[in-house]
């Protein structure tokens, strides 16, 4: 069976792209080129100074764990999800669909490391200020330790919500950290989409939610 590979990048990935200078500064990576013949498998190819990465971008997609209510018209928020944020089921359809590309993408490009970024439009961190939501240790400490468990073969994994520039590791292959406590409730992020008429009579979706019930042990 012959592979086809896209020529051009998706929305996604080149916001990635547009945005990958964050996570390198933070790594003290400052200089690098981008491989411009190379738009898939691996989505995107780096050169720096003193080495190659891939980088593999893919949803972190929570869909499949939603649980809309029923539609009620006339009310302001016309339905919702209540999306459990249960990152031991997330990341096992991240690991089914992506383990097996790695070798493969280090092997044809000759990379050093490739890394997988992750990205939804829905889970947002705490960022000092807001309480409401999952906190950004609870969120590293426990996908390191799910992607641990997945034994997961990227040398790093990335977190990248959709609609701000913040990046999250979500794991380090060189960094081994040791379970010390499970989740036995997992945070529950409740998703409301919510329509309106504008004066001229066009239908607008505008897409807003916040996270709630955050319990967990």
């Amino acid at each position: 069976m012959i592979e086809i590979m896209r020529s051009k990048r998706t929305s996604e990935e080149q916001r990635v792209l547009d945005r990958i200078k964050t996570p390198l500064n933070r790594l003290g990576i400052l200089k690098y080129e981008i491989d411009e013949t190379v738009t898939d498998a691996p989505d995107i190819v780096l050169k720096t100074e003193f080495m190659k990465i891939g980088l593999e971008v893919t949803q972190l997609n929570y869909e499949d764990f939603c649980k809309w209510s029923k539609y009620i018209p006339g009310k302001e928020y016309e339905r919702g999800a209540k999306v459990t944020m249960n990152l031991e089921k997330l990341l096992a359809n991240v690991a089914k669909k992506k383990w097996i590309n790695y070798e493969k993408y280090k092997i044809n490009f000759n990379l050093d490391e490739c890394w997988l970024v992750l990205h939804n439009d829905l889970f947002e961190m705490e960022e000092g200020v807001n309480a409401d939501r999952i906190s950004v240790k609870w969120f590293e400490v426990f996908s390191r330790l799910t992607l641990q468990d997945l034994k997961c073969p990227y040398d790093r994994v990335w977190f990248n919500p959709s609609h701000v520039d913040r990046w999250y590791q979500m794991f380090n292959k060189k960094h081994y950290i040791k379970r010390s406590k499970s989740v036995l409730d997992w945070p529950v992020i409740v998703f409301k989409e919510r329509s309106f008429i504008m004066k001229r009579g066009e239908n607008i979706i505008d897409l807003s939610h916040i996270s709630s019930d955050n319990s967990f042990n």
